[in-house]
């Protein structure tokens, strides 16, 4: 199980640093994000990919669930109420579920694309100030620790305005 971590440093040359920092404590830098402003470069430092700035994943859930359903119950319709002159065979609804899910997930990742991630939103006023928004995900059991390595350096980095229920003062997101 692993934590996502969200830390607000304050400037490129703080991030490159505490990156390295995080590298030396055994964290592979695919698990390393940053969030700058519009037209600032990061340096050294990962960016985020869409998958990390949009909802593109949990909404792809959501559209796969509410599709299938969507199209399991039009093809048990149509297996109930045929259209005049034709017969359907009872893989019509599966194959219908199928096809719905498939589409639901599509036009659910499109929607998704445009919205922005909803953990990364709350920390929108942070970057737009110039802060560099550094996400981590690390081992669950790792997390203090973490926290701890990023505070030594950068004692008032971790974000207080998300206070989702958690071990850390409500400071580590799940």
């Amino acid at each position: 199980m692993r934590q996502t971590l969200y830390f607000a440093l304050p400037d490129v040359p703080s991030a490159e640093q505490t990156v390295q920092d995080l590298l030396l404590a055994d964290i592979e830098i695919p698990r390393i994000h940053c969030v700058a402003r519009r037209g600032s470069t990061l340096g050294q430092v990962p960016e985020t990919n869409i998958l990390q700035k949009a909802d593109v994943m949990p909404v792809a859930g959501i559209g796969f669930a509410f599709g299938g359903m969507l199209g399991g119950t039009i093809g048990g319709l149509l297996i109930l109420f045929p259209p005049a002159g034709s017969h359907l065979y009872l893989w019509t609804m599966p194959f219908a579920a199928a096809i719905g899910a498939a589409l639901g997930a599509c036009i659910s990742i499109m929607a998704g694309i445009l919205a922005p991630n909803s953990l990364v939103a709350e920390f929108e006023r942070s970057v737009a100030r110039g802060n560099i928004l550094l996400v981590v995900d690390v081992p669950y059991l790792r997390s203090l620790e973490i926290v701890g390595l990023v505070q030594l350096r950068h004692p008032g980095a971790l974000l207080s305005e998300a206070q989702p229920e958690s071990v850390i003062s409500g400071l580590i997101r799940s």
